[in-house]
């Protein structure tokens, strides 16, 4: 059996989650959207963070059941109380694009830097760097800052290609919106750039968003 494999590897939460990844996947076995659901739903119940971010997502571009934008903010609020960043950036796009909560590109904001702003350096907060520079460029949600923008852009640049998948959807949104930040910039903050480091960005941001 499937399960009792998986479980021998992985173990009991562990084997649930993997098991839910395998069937939405296909990976193994026949893909099978209700099978996915039902083992991701019950890793999730369990607290496997994993699940609960990947059975959120079923439930916002669903698979197996009915929309449900509000279970899946719940979900992926629960989920965020880990402090893994690449919940709270899950978390922070439910607050950017209004999904099951109200939209609140401030608070997404905050969130964005919470992601990115952490001392292991991997795939969602070089996401959350991206997305929070697009935040800075645009203005929404925190004040316009095309210096604190660039900084972002440049230091998440060189790690999103090595991404998989979204990494590298975010590297060609990135190539295309860079030049328009380029064409944005005074003469002056061109020239500031090269002395504006990303501990300078992280500090303005604090101050912008009076974090602690």
């Amino acid at each position: 059996m499937l399960f009792e494999r998986v479980k021998r590897q992985h173990g009991g939460i562990d084997a649930q989650a993997r098991l839910g990844w395998l069937y939405r996947d296909g990976i193994g076995t026949t893909k099978s959207p209700l099978d996915a659901y039902y083992w991701l739903r019950r890793a999730a119940d369990d607290g496997h963070v994993g699940a609960q971010i990947d059975l959120a997502k079923l439930y916002r571009e669903p698979l197996a059941s009915a929309a449900d934008p509000v279970k899946a903010f719940h979900l992926t609020e629960n989920a965020a109380k880990s402090g893994a960043s690449h919940a709270i950036l899950e978390l922070a796009r439910c607050h950017n694009n209004g999904i099951g909560t109200a939209e609140n590109a401030t608070k997404a904001a905050s969130l964005y830097f919470q992601a990115a702003n952490m001392d292991e350096m991997w795939g969602a907060q070089f996401i959350a760097m991206f997305e929070l520079g697009r935040l800075c460029f645009e203005g929404r949600g925190i004040r316009q800052n095309y210096l604190v923008s660039y900084r972002l852009w440049t230091t998440a640049e060189k790690d999103l290609i090595l991404e998989p998948w979204e990494g590298h959807e975010k590297h060609i949104e990135l190539k295309t919106e860079f030049p328009q930040l380029i064409q944005s910039m005074t003469d002056d903050e061109l020239k500031q750039v090269e002395r504006f480091g990303l501990t300078d960005a992280f500090e303005e941001l604090r101050r912008e968003l009076t974090l602690d």
